[in-house]
C-alpha cells in the first residue's frame, strides 16, 4: 500500500510531486514497522523481525530512490523543454526586436548548457542541442516575417535569414529557403 496504492502510493506521484517520496516512504515504513514490532512478545521474534525489516527496507529504499531519480530526470526534461519553447515563442513574438531575439537565443543556450551539465551529456549532444535551439528560433523568426503584414516582409525575411544563415541547420535551411521562394 505504501508504494503501490492507486490513490496514495508513493510510486504514483509524478514530476515534482515525487521529490518528497523518500521521506513519505521512510516515515510510512518506519511507522508501520514500529507498530508491528511493538506487538512482538519475545526477543527471538524481535531479532527475526529486525533482520526482515532491514532487508525489506533496503528493497523499498532502492525502489524509491530509482523512482525518484527517474521522475527527477523526466521533470528536468519537461522544465527545460518548456523553457526552450517559451523562449522560442518570445523570439517569434518579438521578431522585429533583434536584441530580444538574441537574448532568447542566449537564454536557450544557457539552459541547454545547464541541462547538459546536470545530466552528464557529451559535448556532441550539447553542440547538437544548441544548434537545434538556435536554428529553430531563427526559423520561427523568418516565418513570422513571412506571415506578417509588413509591406516589405519578404525582403526583411530574406535579409534576416542571410544574416543568420550560418547558424541555421541544414535541414532548417532547406525549409526556410523553400518558404522564401514561395
Amino acid at each position: 500500500k505504501l508504494l503501490y496504492d492507486r490513490e496514495s502510493g508513493a510510486l504514483n506521484k509524478r514530476g515534482k510531486d515525487a521529490f518528497g517520496v523518500p521521506d513519505q516512504v521512510n516515515n510510512g515504513y518506519k511507522a508501520g514497522a514500529d507498530e508491528i514490532e511493538s506487538k512482538l512478545t519475545n526477543n527471538e521474534q524481535k531479532m527475526a523481525f529486525k533482520r526482515a525489516r532491514a532487508s525489506r527496507w533496503n528493497d523499498i529504499n532502492r525502489t524509491t530512490q530509482q523512482f525518484v531519480s527517474s521522475e527527477s530526470r523526466k521533470y528536468d526534461e519537461q522544465v527545460t523543454a518548456s523553457f526552450m519553447n517559451n523562449e522560442q515563442d518570445a523570439a517569434a513574438a518579438n521578431f522585429m526586436d533583434m536584441d530580444r531575439v538574441a537574448m532568447s537565443i542566449e537564454r536557450q543556450r544557457a539552459a541547454v548548457q545547464q541541462h547538459a551539465e546536470r545530466n552528464g551529456l557529451p559535448p556532441e549532444a550539447l553542440k547538437m542541442q544548441m544548434v537545434e535551439a538556435t536554428s529553430k528560433t531563427h526559423s520561427l523568426v523568418v516565418s513570422r516575417y513571412l506571415n506578417s503584414n509588413l509591406p516589405d516582409a519578404d525582403t526583411q525575411a530574406k535579409n534576416y535569414y542571410e544574416a543568420v544563415k550560418e547558424t541555421v541547420s541544414g535541414k532548417d535551411q532547406m525549409a526556410i529557403e523553400k518558404s522564401l521562394e514561395e
